[in-house]
């Protein structure tokens, strides 16, 4: 279907309203019929003369027109974009603009107005906000040229149709960088405490000597020699931090147009470069009621560039998590004690005493955080006041769901698991500082 080129304007239709009052008087003013016909005949000329002036004077290709913003979108982050115009004919041109959004973002309000005179280009620019990871494709740029007399409006089509990814928060990345190095030095001076576990990675073989333990003896190297050798191994520096994702539905939540997979996602590209920047060994992990994207940890500066990759292509799972099924993927994957952040849900004390006895086995295994998301809109709806009856009843309700999060937590820190109860905006800091923490007390 072709689309359309050539639109009406008000004007056209004022101008013919008026004719046609001409007309209506005539009945009472015979005289004035004549001069009907004769602005008739004038509009019809005028209307003739403007239309080919417009097809004739603004070509399409007088105009040229480009879209710039950055390779990538940042996920739930505004993302600008710039519209370049560039005339090339001497005459002034008016109208308005539109750039055909990707239907994702749901923006239909757009519309920038121009005016060529003196100047033969302009910039115009707006921001997307991004709630949705995936590609975002775009249209065409739109001109709508208005004729010499404002009768008449031409479409003008700049090809410019692209494709944009949009990524787990690359913004957010830059800010965090800064802001944990910062942080970190906050911690200088806390007396670090001996790990839980052990974690040791080889240094060098030396001669043995009294205290040594016998198991550490290098029989080859003492063959060789002649003399005991022991393998003397130093405290591995790189500590592996996991980031776990539920990715089922639980995590579907929706928080201002954003899931909390989403959230999680951000946040896990965040925790995940300061591990790298600290010097320890990031890893991904998702489970669902299937196995999902396993990313071992590593410290290379490409691992943060495969842990984005996995991020983005992360889909969102309609059915209930199996956490048997990941504390059995985790023993098979994560053979040394880690940090585990664990980005899930809990609406109810019933969902997590499901769990419970798989959480405390992971605990024993490794730091485990189990990061549990505070919903705002019912804290919120519980410190409101009531009016009615049903007010009331409402804010009991949401005031025992509250009350219930917090029981969680409580349970869970008796048994010795580390938690983070936080919103879904601040769940980037919140993981940040976290990592942190538990970086300077020596946990990890």
């Amino acid at each position: 279907m072709s689309i359309k080129k050539l639109y009406i304007n008000p004007p056209f239709y004022l101008l013919l309203l008026g004719i046609t009052g001409v007309f209506f008087l005539s009945f009472f003013y015979p005289g004035i019929y004549q001069y009907g016909f004769i602005l008739l005949g004038l509009f019809l000329v005028t209307c003739i003369v403007d239309a080919v002036l417009l097809f004739t004077w603004y070509k399409d290709q007088y105009f040229e027109g480009r879209r710039s913003h950055a390779k990538v979108f940042s996920l739930g982050n505004n993302n600008k974009v710039r519209i370049h115009l560039i005339k090339t004919t001497a005459r002034s041109i008016s109208g308005y603009f539109i750039d055909e959004i990707p239907v994702k973002c749901q923006v239909r309000d757009i519309q920038f107005q121009f005016d060529f005179e003196e100047k033969d280009h302009l910039t115009k620019s707006y921001s997307l906000h991004i709630v949705e990871r995936g590609k975002y494709e775009y249209g065409d740029i739109q001109l709508f040229v208005n004729s010499p007399l404002k009768i008449f409006t031409k479409r003008i089509t700049i090809l410019h149709s692209e494709t944009v990814p949009a990524y787990p928060s690359v913004l957010d990345l830059k800010k965090y960088n800064l802001y944990s190095i910062q942080s970190l030095m906050m911690y200088e001076g806390i007396k670090r405490i001996r790990r839980i576990g052990q974690s040791t990675e080889f240094e060098q073989i030396k001669d043995y000597v009294q205290g040594d333990e016998i198991k550490k003896i290098n029989w080859k190297a003492t063959g060789r020699t002649g003399k005991l050798k022991v393998n003397h191994y130093e405290e591995e520096k790189s500590q592996q931090i996991y980031s776990i994702i539920d990715t089922s539905r639980a995590m579907y939540m929706p928080f201002n147009k954003m899931s909390l997979t989403d959230y999680a996602v951000n946040a896990s590209l965040i925790l995940s470069n300061a591990a790298i920047q600290k010097n320890d060994k990031a890893g991904l992990m998702t489970f669902s009621a299937h196995q999902g994207i396993a990313v071992k940890s590593d410290k290379n500066p490409l691992q943060l560039k495969r842990i984005n990759e996995a991020l983005y292509s992360l889909e969102q799972d309609t059915t209930e998590a199996d956490f048997e099924m990941l504390y059995q993927n985790v023993r098979k994957l994560i053979k040394h004690r880690s940090m585990l952040m664990l980005y899930t849900n809990f609406e109810s004390k019933y969902t997590i005493e499901r769990v419970l006895p798989v959480l405390r086995k992971l605990s024993k295994l490794h730091l485990l955080v189990v990061v549990i998301f505070e919903n705002e809109e019912t804290t919120k709806y519980a410190s409101e006041s009531a009016e009615t009856l049903r007010d009331v009843y409402y804010k009991v309700v949401a005031g025992e769901l509250a009350m219930e999060k917090k029981l969680m937590i409580k349970e869970l820190q008796n048994l010795g698991i580390q938690t983070l109860y936080t919103t879904p905006q601040n769940l980037s800091i919140n993981t940040l500082n976290k990592y942190l923490e538990m970086k300077a007390r020596g946990l990890i």
